[in-house]
């Protein structure tokens, strides 16, 4: 299982150092940023908090 983690790990890693701008909307944030000259939505943070 820890070989599989790892790959992961590096795989967010790269995703992250894309990110350069966010933006919130509608209880959502899209994460965008330029890959090869063009702007390309990276990731949308879609979690849905619990109400407990």
């Amino acid at each position: 299982m820890e070989c599989c983690l790892g790959a992961h790990l590096g795989e967010l890693g790269r995703i992250e150092r894309l990110i350069t701008h966010a933006v919130f909307f509608s209880g959502r944030t899209y994460f965008f940023g330029r890959v090869d000259g063009t702007w390309r939505l990276i990731a949308v943070d879609a979690v849905t908090p619990c109400s407990a």
